[in-house]
């Protein structure tokens, strides 16, 4: 059975486990770096401050970037605890709940953004910000 395949796999070999659970971390941090070198070679294509400007936007981009990977993750390992309690109910109140916090938590930074994206980008140590 695939199953069991799959769970003596992780309990067998530490090693091993360890390096088929983190592969796909691996792998989609891999792609946020891909994303963010090939944001670079195109902004530094415009000018030097547009390179700058995304310099000092990338750790708000991550930060976002980890608020929904954590919510994710956290969600994931919820729902997956319940589905195999066989507590349907509780999976599925699960996902709104997530569904919910998301959307929630991106009204929180659409007006973070709005409102404070000037004083956060100088506190990050840009001189003279204009959004235009």
């Amino acid at each position: 059975m695939k199953t069991n395949e799959n769970i003596e796999s992780i309990l067998g070999n530490p090693r091993k486990a360890i390096n088929k659970l983190a592969f796909p971390t691996i792998f989609s941090m891999f792609l946020m770096f891909l994303n963010n070198l090939i944001d670079s070679f195109w902004v530094a294509g415009i000018n030097g401050e547009a390179l700058a400007a995304l310099g000092f936007i990338s750790p708000l981009y991550l930060v976002i970037i980890g608020l929904g990977t954590g919510i994710g993750a956290g969600t994931n390992s919820l729902i997956s605890r319940y589905l195999g309690a066989k507590r349907i109910d509780d999976a599925n109140n699960a996902i709104m709940h997530s569904i919910i916090l998301t959307f929630i938590i991106s009204i929180i930074v659409l007006i973070v953004g709005i409102f404070f994206l000037d004083d956060l980008v100088i506190l990050l140590g840009a001189g003279d910000v204009s959004i235009a």
